[in-house]
């Protein structure tokens, strides 16, 4: 899956990617995982974000997703894998992103 940061805010980042080529049966769902792997503020950092299921009820060209309740300066990895109808899950395709400072 090519996935791609749309939008980057203080405390949100919106991705796009696009419909896994091969994938075993129907798909049924993508599941998005974030995790924070840099801060501004090392005493908070790295927290993981409970992953979110999304599910698919038409096969798309694109899909998008705006993740929400980040930190400002924060860099996270972002991670999203599609799911068949079948349970086969794909490997994860990651992109690390860095939110906007607050000034």
């Amino acid at each position: 899956m090519n996935i791609k940061s749309t939008k980057i805010g203080n405390t949100s980042i919106s991705i796009q990617w696009d419909i896994p080529w091969i994938f075993n049966g129907e798909l049924k769902m993508f599941i998005i995982n974030v995790e924070e792997i840099a801060s501004l503020d090392m005493e908070t950092c790295c927290v993981s974000i409970a992953p979110t299921e999304i599910l698919v009820y038409e096969e798309l060209p694109t899909y998008n997703y705006t993740i929400t309740g980040l930190q400002p300066g924060s860099t996270y990895s972002v991670g999203v894998l599609s799911v068949s109808k079948s349970s086969w899950y794909s490997s994860p395709s990651r992109l690390p992103v860095t939110t906007i400072e607050e000034m």
